[in-house]
């Protein structure tokens, strides 16, 4: 079935559309990650921290591979104005054809390299079928990138969940079956392939080979493919560096430690910025995004991102080995110094998506760049000094360092004064701190068994939400991101309760 030559026009979203889009691309990260903690904590009881650590390499360089060929594409695709059905197809074409290239690099020539370069042996074998992710992942019907710009999560929120559900069965029954790493590997392909092949039955677009508008990817792509392999490389890069000089068991550890993170903090985020690209690179009548809104949306997540990396913080010790169970002890340490770093992360997120809205690819490139050099100085150190936790720690100090970088950039491009940032930020963040060290204090008083932290959760949040209020009436009740929530709630709470609803 061929597509129909007709433009991807541009519709005018308001914000009950927008909130809605929002609502169920959260959801949708929400439901995975739900699943996904769900199987780790099982795949951690039925293998161990070496299974984990095998792969980790593997799985690193798949993942920056995978940002390089696809995520510039995407980018392009979701914020253009006048979108064609050339266009995108030639969109698809580069990433099938640069997904097959590094497909091919990635077994031949970074496989031997790092099974050589790591210290718990050969992996060639693993870097070889996993390469195969990148090819069947660059045929994802691109189709998925047309309902993101259109803002129809629905549909994806219902492919995702479903897709990750039959995964973790098949991961989990590997595990039981294999008792080995060829478990996770299989899980990671058995994703990919569904995804790919239930793409094209969600979305009824149909690709075809084309390279009519490959100029249109040239320019901004070489920035965006910059960024995004920079960025790759800080979030994964310390699983190749780190292979080297940490055993397999020990390399497992730190790489579930952030996955764990980035699945409480990061994936947050990542489902507000699949909303926010749409939204404010498509505004109608060449508009740009008003400050107003770029600042709520980065209040917005950190209202929300500080007290879950805090919280993680004060309890990540119970939780971890209520999670992960007994011999994943040392991750407890990794997530503690990492979930401080990760809701930083998270906020950062939020404003480089806001950058490349707002055409400023270039410097979030170059920041993005900075990034990884220094990450990668900071992480051989740490690795050098044989001092694992440093690893965490040289990562959290990055993240919260360019986190603040990229807000300043983002504030100083919407000629916005930084008091609009930094009260609400100090308003959560103190009441961040305060609901940490009670939960801290009141664990190491009681010290009662693991499963009791789980009662100290909603404790926590309500404590933190309490503090946030109370400071927002006590300077008066200021116009920013608790109005629209307190504003929000009493609506809502006033709709559902009054007669006429009944």
């Amino acid at each position: 079935m061929a597509p129909a030559e007709h433009d991807h026009e541009i519709e005018k979203k308001d914000s009950r559309t927008v909130i809605l889009s929002a609502a169920f691309a959260i959801l949708s990260k929400f439901g995975v990650r739900i699943i996904g903690l769900i199987s780790v904590a099982l795949l951690a009881r039925l293998l161990s921290p070496k299974d984990f650590g095998l792969v980790a390499s593997a799985t690193a360089v798949m993942g920056i591979f995978q940002t390089l060929a696809l995520s510039g594409i995407k980018a392009v695709i979701v914020r253009e104005r006048v979108l064609t059905n050339d266009i995108v197809d030639s969109g698809w074409s580069l990433g099938v054809v640069l997904s097959i290239f590094l497909s091919v690099v990635m077994s031949v020539i970074v496989g031997p390299l790092l099974s050589d370069y790591a210290s718990y042996g050969a992996m060639l074998p693993v870097f070889i079928v996993l390469s195969f992710h990148l090819v069947i992942d660059a045929f994802e019907n691109p189709g998925l990138f047309l309902l993101e710009r259109e803002m129809k999560f629905q549909k994806i929120l219902y492919l995702r969940v479903s897709v990750r559900t039959v995964t973790a069965l098949v991961t989990i029954s590997a595990a039981i079956f294999l008792r080995s790493y060829w478990a996770l590997v299989i899980g990671i392909l058995t994703y990919q392939s569904l995804m790919t092949v239930f793409s094209y039955r969600v979305s009824p677009y149909r690709p075809r080979i084309s390279f009519i508008q490959w100029r249109h990817f040239a320019r901004p792509s070489a920035f965006l493919v910059l960024g995004n392999f920079a960025k790759g490389f800080a979030t994964s890069g310390d699983r190749i560096l780190a292979s080297r000089f940490m055993n397999a068991s020990g390399l497992g550890q730190l790489a579930v430690a952030r996955d764990l993170v980035r699945m409480t903090t990061l994936e947050l985020s990542s489902a507000l910025a699949d909303v926010i690209l749409p939204a404010l690179s498509l505004q109608p009548d060449g508009q740009t995004a008003s400050p107003n809104q770029v600042i709520k949306s980065i209040n917005g997540i950190a209202l929300i991102a500080l007290p879950i990396g805090l919280g993680i913080f004060a309890l990540a010790p119970p939780l971890t080995n209520l999670l992960l169970g007994d011999q994943w002890g040392e991750a407890s340490s990794f997530v503690r110094i990492l979930a401080i770093g990760g809701s930083y992360a998270a906020i950062s997120e939020i404003c480089a998506v806001t950058l490349i809205a707002n055409l400023k690819e270039r410097q979030n490139a170059y920041l993005e760049l900075g990034h990884a050099l220094l990450f990668t100085l900071f992480v051989l150190i740490a690795l050098i000094l044989f001092f694992p936790l440093a690893i965490a720690l040289a990562i959290a100090i990055l993240q919260i360092a360019f986190s603040l970088l990229r807000i300043g950039l983002l504030l100083r491009v919407l000629a916005v004064h930084p008091i609009y940032f930094i009260g609400p930020h100090v308003r959560c963040l103190i009441s961040g701190l305060i609901m940490s060290g009670l939960l801290i204090a009141i664990w190491q008083f009681f010290s009662p068994v693991d499963g009791y932290a789980l009662l100290l959760v909603p404790f926590g949040a309500l404590t933190y939400i309490s503090l946030v209020l109370g400071w927002w009436a006590l300077i008066g009740c200021p116009q920013g991101v608790e109005r629209d929530v307190w504003s929000f709630v009493v609506s809502h709470s006033r709709r559902n309760f009054s007669p006429s609803h009944q």
